[in-house]
């Protein structure tokens, strides 16, 4: 049986502060998918061609935080993870003319919730960057922290290479309406999420819940974000 190759994916573990310390938001995977049916994951997905293009570089602003760690990490990466989030989330980590947060302005951020369906549905990067010309926004590259590199299993029949990146919930945002892919999402403290999959209320891939354990380490989201902010930090992944 031939080994399928890996596609190139990117994957974003958003946080945001919450009462006990720092909150991840989870989204559960349909049980009529191919790959992990009916599984806790992050916001995520392959990477489009048109990620890497001119066009959509030229609306990457900020400095990434992808090279001191894995050289093979590319703006595309960047860019695919940060379509992926708002696609399944609603959330968009952009900044307008004025280096504002994407949603802090109510009307565009009703705006940039309707859109969201649509940016779905047609898929890939064309329809994203016509949102972003549309609003004025560039992408928010500086908002993302690498942390991870993740290769599903060889033996698996769909397979990614997946770079995992830390961002924070920008100002003014929060998750909406579900993609087509998800059942449910919500924030969850990482020591809460470990104890539901431990229970077995809760089905997790390995990526999931190496990261959900190397959260759970810090007490405050101050602590993560600084350690975020560390060019040394690496969350080991697997390949196989």
């Amino acid at each position: 049986m031939a080994v399928a190759a890996p596609r190139p994916a990117s994957t974003v573990v958003l946080l945001r502060p919450g009462p006990r310390g720092c909150e991840v938001y989870l989204q559960r995977r349909a049980d009529t998918l191919r790959f992990a049916p009916g599984c806790h994951v992050f916001p995520g997905g392959a990477l489009d061609p048109e990620d890497g293009t001119p066009e959509v570089l030229a609306r990457l602003g900020g400095e990434g935080r992808w090279a001191p760690q894995d050289p093979d990490v590319t703006p595309a990466h960047a860019v695919a993870a940060l379509r992926e989030c708002y696609e399944e989330t609603g959330v968009l980590l952009a900044r307008d003319a004025a280096g504002r947060p994407a949603h802090v302005d109510p009307e565009r951020a009703a705006r940039l919730a309707a859109a969201r369906p649509s940016v779905e549905a047609q898929g890939g990067a064309a329809a994203f960057v016509a949102l972003l010309r549309r609003e004025g926004l560039t992408l928010d590259g500086a908002a993302l922290r690498y942390v991870s590199h993740w290769v599903t299993p060889s033996w698996q029949p769909i397979r990614y290479d997946t770079r995992f990146f830390l961002a924070t919930l920008p100002d003014g945002a929060s998750p909406g309406s579900l993609s087509g892919e998800s059942v449910e999402g919500g924030w969850w403290e990482p020591g809460a999420a470990l104890a539901a999959r431990e229970a077995g209320r809760m089905r997790m891939l390995p990526p999931t819940e190496t990261m959900l354990r190397f959260l759970r380490q810090f007490e405050t989201f101050e602590e993560v974000v600084r350690a975020c902010d560390d060019a040394s930090l690496k969350v080991e992944g697997r390949t196989a």
